[in-house]
């Protein structure tokens, strides 16, 4: 049996991993991010970042910012659409696929520190609502949108 020091492996508890997947490979850390847990995996795909729960800041906000100066782009694994051509063809199926329906903004969207907040709603011909929910958009720093992530609330029927 292995007996370890109590403060020790609390501190190993403590560590977590963030993998962020990138959108190009890189062949090595940048120079900008030197000195932070990171770790390149998966032929540069894959940019591990280790840190403490139990710090009061984990640093993964001083990151991502770090990541964004260093023009290094990052996705969402489970995302549906990446670029123009991509979300072009998302819309095209939604309006095969979904004919009539159209979505309305509800309310004004809530701005703050880089991301937007904006309620919305699909409303059918006859005027019904047949969804809703809110889409989270991250601006990028030229202020244009750098993804955008969609929230479904619960069915109005429901």
């Amino acid at each position: 049996m292995v007996v370890e020091e109590k403060n020790a492996l609390m501190r190993k508890l403590g560590k977590k991993q963030l993998t962020l997947h990138l959108q190009t490979a890189l062949a090595a850390i940048p120079p900008a991010l030197a000195g932070l847990p990171l770790e390149l995996v998966k032929n540069g795909t894959e940019l591990i970042y280790t840190f403490d729960t139990q710090a009061a800041e984990t640093g993964i906000a001083s990151l991502l910012r770090k990541l964004n100066d260093a023009g290094v782009e990052f996705k969402d694994r489970f995302g549906l659409t990446g670029g123009v051509d991509e979300l072009l063809g998302h819309i095209a199926a939604v309006h095969q696929f979904m004919p009539g329906l159209r979505l309305e903004r509800q309310g004004e969207a809530r701005h703050c520190q880089g991301l937007v907040l904006a309620d919305w709603v699909a409303v059918a011909q006859d005027g019904t609502t047949k969804a809703r929910g809110t889409n989270a958009f991250t601006m990028s720093a030229d202020g244009r949108i750098a993804s955008v992530t969609g929230f479904w609330s619960n069915h109005p029927a429901s």
